[in-house]
Parts: structure tokens; sequence; C-alpha cells
């Protein structure tokens, strides 16, 4: 099963319990972002506060789900923590608007059209 096939499953399965999630705008970039992880940011799972590394800013918000499954296979979490996505005590998920200690060095800002106020 090719890396791309396995992120949208991830999608899927972690989006389930929320009928309410952009299916289309996570499944249209999967393809980018596997590339982009696989073979072009350099990005060290095991030391994500590597200051040499390259950042990623996803300003399509409602594809989190997509940059979330993504960076559980490149093993910077467990997938106990991706199938709490957007839950109110999951470090994950557009709903909190807050980047927690253990992810900020890894994602640095989160971002949708409902935050621009």
């Amino acid at each position: 099963m090719s890396q791309a096939t396995q992120i949208r499953r991830l999608i899927i399965e972690m989006t389930i319990p929320e009928i309410t999630h952009h299916l289309g705008s996570a499944m249209s970039c999967v393809e980018i972002l596997d590339t982009l992880y696989a073979d072009i940011l350099k990005v060290d799972p095991k030391n994500s506060a590597w200051t040499k590394r390259d950042i990623f800013i996803l300003s399509k918000g409602h594809a989190a789900s997509a940059l979330y499954a993504t960076l559980h296979l490149k093993g910077f979490f467990n997938k106990k923590e991706l199938l709490k996505f957007d839950q109110n005590a999951c470090q994950l998920g557009l709903v909190s608007r807050l980047v927690s200690n253990k992810l900020k060095n890894l994602i640095e800002f989160l971002c949708s059209c409902l935050m621009a106020n």
C-alpha cells in the first residue's frame, strides 16, 4: 500500500467520529504532503527542535487532518494521539487553536478562515 493511500485511510479513520470535517480539502493535498515529508523537507521526528529543520506552513487549515496523518506516519507521534484528533483532550485539531508544548517545534502555526478575526 502506498504512503498516500495510508494517509488517506488515516484521514478517514481519524475523522469518522465527526462528520463535520473537510475531507475534500484533506484528500486533495495528500500527494503533496507525502512528497514533501518523504523527499524534500529536512525534518527529524526524533528532534523536532532541530534548528536547521525546514518549516512547513499549511495555510489550508481545513486540511489539517492530512498533515497530522502524514506527521504520524513520519514518526512524530503515535496513532493513539492521532485518533484523538479534534477532541477536547487532544493536542491536535483546529478546535483548540493552541499548539501544545509537545508539538510547538513541529507545528508552528494553526490556521483556518475561522481564526481570521
